[in-house]
């Protein structure tokens, strides 16, 4: 098996390769689906052998370029969170709050833009439940509910302990620093740091996220227990006294 991450202006595609067949993890802005399907041929094979798309979540960067590849591949699975489905079936627009004052203004100019960006809907798609393995497709993992930056957030845990984890876990983006980070944007930080358990105790071993770098669980579990220890209330001593 090997994985291709495959990098557009947003957020990275993962293309899982195998001898039989080819798997797709996101799709990325409009545009990149292009980008996909050159390197499919990059790597000498076929479009055509793509056999499943799978979508973290209903954010346009991360299935916005998936009608360029339907066209293309049109028997195309694609699967995503029953709670996304139809967002991503009809190319509607969902944008999850910033959690800090630069993405609270994308967020603004997000809702502002995207419904003319020319966003496509996918047409069908399968909504799985949590826990659904994969093998009936030649994939060997499972899907994982991992909500908290969205309401719709899955993740691809393969039995190797590689896991795609579409916004659910940010890699650190800055070259050398290899620390992960809570999403930037989220309904939910508790219900985030409930995912990264989950992960982490489903046996994740490397996390692929959309946005940084690789990471693995090591670098992950130090940054949950302090976020965690972050947000846990004081004891009452330590309260403040008004």
């Amino acid at each position: 098996m090997r994985i291709h991450r495959i990098q557009s202006v947003a957020a990275y595609s993962h293309l899982i390769e195998t001898d039989d067949a080819l798997y797709l993890v996101d799709a990325g802005m409009m545009g990149h689906g292009r980008s996909i399907l050159r390197k499919i041929r990059d790597i000498g094979r076929d479009p055509t052998e793509l056999r499943l798309a799978i979508v973290t979540h209903g954010h346009a960067d991360h299935f916005g370029g998936l009608p360029e590849i339907l066209d293309e591949v049109p028997d195309l699975e694609v699967i995503a969170h029953p709670a996304h489905a139809k967002v991503i079936s009809t190319g509607s627009v969902l944008i999850s709050p910033g959690l800090n004052p630069y993405f609270r203004v994308y967020e603004l100019i997000a809702r502002n833009s995207l419904h003319r960006s020319g966003l496509r809907g996918v047409g069908s798609v399968i909504a799985l439940d949590d826990g659904t393995r994969l093998d009936e497709y030649g994939l060997p993992g499972r899907i994982v509910y991992t909500v908290g930056h969205s309401s719709g957030d899955i993740s691809l845990l393969l039995d190797d302990g590689s896991a795609f984890v579409g916004d659910a876990v940010q890699g650190r983006r800055i070259p050398g620093v290899t620390n992960p980070e809570l999403p930037t944007m989220a309904i939910d930080v508790d219900e985030v740091l409930a995912s990264w358990k989950l992960l982490l105790d489903a046996g994740a071993t490397t996390i692929y996220p959309a946005h940084g770098g690789v990471i693995t669980a090591d670098d992950l579990r130090p940054v949950f227990h302090r976020s965690v220890a972050r947000r846990a209330p004081r004891p009452a001593a330590e309260q403040p006294q008004f």
